[in-house]
């Protein structure tokens, strides 16, 4: 086509697509239909409490505190720089392996000798390849919390005037770029004299972006109901025994007239269930497609419960529950928090998709967890969600699902209490949504 051509077929589809847009805005409850929401709209997401926005670029490093009631404050992270925000990224998930090399990592992250520009993880973990400085996995994640705290969260708590408290409240962490893959809601100085970390402070939850927190479904007492499903013998997956005490940990807190168990059944019989329940608790493998993130999954029986499956399923289903309660769900598997690095501003994983289709909140990994923990979590999680319910009253007293993120709190906080658990292990579970 010549260029002529080309710009008046390019003009034709423009005015196609603004007659289509100006055609959807004229009906009923779609004024702002792809129109960018003001700033007054979007403060309305920190109704419940202060969403962090912490952004990263080779210029500077900082973070905009937004509340419901006060213009947005922006706070700089001076003393951090991008590519020290893209090792705290890396980090954590390498530890997570169990061939971890302190001399592969510094050569595939290019860090070099020293400098003052350096964070001092970096210098000691330097130190460490250079063979006189000794630290063991868990020395180094210990460092690295502690650089986190430094360098991110405490200047943002000190804006925040934030105190120690018994009965922390809510804050929600919206991170951009590489602190998307920064364990942020466990920062901290954790030493044997005590601690001094996020979760003394708040009860932690992140959000992919301020627009997932708008328009809360109204608490319903109509029903409640659970499905659990765990799969413990994936094809061609290594086996999880754990998972069978996990089920028997949630029998034990959730009442039977309750609660559907399925075990290794197939995606379509999980598909039926999962819009339906109040709660879907999953404790299976799950794997992060980094070529195509809507290959992500959970492995059931019979194959891979995509990503894209799950977020088309509500077009076609009733989605009635949904639209009037509070629906949680409780992902039990691995790398169900882990983005992909090339993109990570898409929000691709598991936990973010489950809040695009609607669900309000998400528990999930940000990386592999121990077959043994997800029981141990399970178990203090639904004690706490259940500990007043009771569906024999004429009427029942159902579990308040809003109630999650400080549910995951207290049974993140009693796993890292015992002195045998590795930061590799407590660190992945976080909390996503309302």
């Amino acid at each position: 086509m010549s260029i002529e051509a080309v710009a008046t077929q390019c003009r034709k589809l423009n005015d196609e697509w603004d007659k289509t847009i100006n055609a959807v805005r004229k009906m009923p409850g779609f004024k702002d239909f792809l129109q960018p929401k003001d700033i007054a709209s979007l403060r309305e997401a920190a109704a419940s409490g202060p969403i962090i926005i912490l952004l990263a670029s080779d210029l500077a490093c900082s973070a905009l505190i937004v509340k419901s009631s006060e213009d947005v404050q922006h706070v700089s992270l001076s003393a951090l720089k991008v590519q020290t925000v893209k090792h705290y990224a890396d980090l954590p998930r390498a530890l997570s392996d169990r061939t971890f090399n302190v001399n592969n990592f510094l050569e595939a992250h290019g860090c070099e000798e020293p400098s003052s520009k350096q964070s001092d993880l970096e210098a000691r973990l330097y130190g460490a390849k250079k063979g006189y400085v000794n630290m063991s996995s868990n020395d180094i994640f210990r460092r690295l919390l502690a650089d986190i705290w430094q360098t991110i969260v405490k200047p943002v708590f000190e804006v925040l005037n934030l105190k120690k408290s018994e009965d922390p409240s809510r804050l929600w962490w919206c991170p951009t770029g590489p602190f998307s893959f920064v364990p942020i809601h466990a920062a901290g100085m954790y030493g044997t004299d005590g601690t001094d970390c996020v979760s003394d402070y708040v009860i932690s939850s992140y959000t992919p972006t301020l627009a997932a927190l708008l328009d809360p479904p109204a608490h319903s007492t109509a029903c409640f109901r659970m499905t659990a499903v765990i799969e413990p013998h994936a094809p061609n997956c290594s086996a999880l025994p754990g998972t069978k005490m996990e089920l028997e940990k949630i029998k034990s807190r959730v009442p039977s007239q309750w609660l559907t168990s399925l075990h290794s059944t197939t995606r379509d019989t999980v598909m039926h269930h999962l819009y339906s329940s109040s709660v879907v608790h999953f404790a299976c493998h799950g794997t992060q497609d980094l070529e195509n993130p809507l290959n992500s999954g959970l492995i059931l029986s019979d194959g891979r419960l995509d990503v894209s499956q799950i977020m088309h399923a509500p077009l076609n289903g009733d989605t009635d529950m949904m639209k009037n309660s509070i629906t949680l769900a409780f992902l039990s598997a691995c790398e169900t928090a882990k983005g992909d690095a090339q993109t990570p501003d898409e929000a691709m994983h598991l936990a973010a998709t489950l809040l695009f289709a609607r669900f309000c909140g998400v528990v999930a990994t940000m990386w592999r967890m121990n077959d043994d923990d997800g029981s141990k979590i399970a178990d203090t999680f639904y004690e706490y969600l259940f500990k007043d319910c009771n569906p024999d009253l004429v009427s029942p007293s159902f579990p308040d699902l809003s109630k999650a993120a400080e549910a995951l709190h207290l049974a993140v906080t009693k796993l890292y209490r015992d002195p045998s658990m590795s930061f590799q292990r407590w660190v992945p579970f976080v909390h996503y949504g309302l």
